[in-house]
């Protein structure tokens, strides 16, 4: 495996894990103590993401709500032009 496939394959382990979180995260609304720690597990994935460089954004079901979310990661993705947005999605 090549070392851009290997990293390709990383990201997305790490993408799925974010999504996973994300809807363990939905499900568990009337659990306090569990959501908390699901927004700790989710932030430090997150940020060993960003670290990585990455900074593709996410799909909105993958994401927590702004106010849970690493600040880092909103002003990463929220300050793209459209035309950004438009082209990751393939919408060109």
């Amino acid at each position: 495996m090549k070392e851009a496939e290997y990293n390709d394959f990383i990201v997305n382990g790490y993408q799925d894990a974010l999504s996973c979180l994300a809807m363990e995260f939905r499900s568990s609304r009337s659990d306090h103590e569990k959501q908390a720690k699901v927004v700790l597990a989710y932030n430090s994935i997150l940020d060993l993401l960003l670290s990585l460089g990455w900074s593709a954004g996410l799909d909105p079901d993958s994401e927590l709500p702004d106010g849970l979310i690493l600040n880092r990661y909103i002003e990463i993705t929220r300050s793209r032009p459209l035309s950004y947005v438009s082209q990751e999605s393939g919408n060109t």
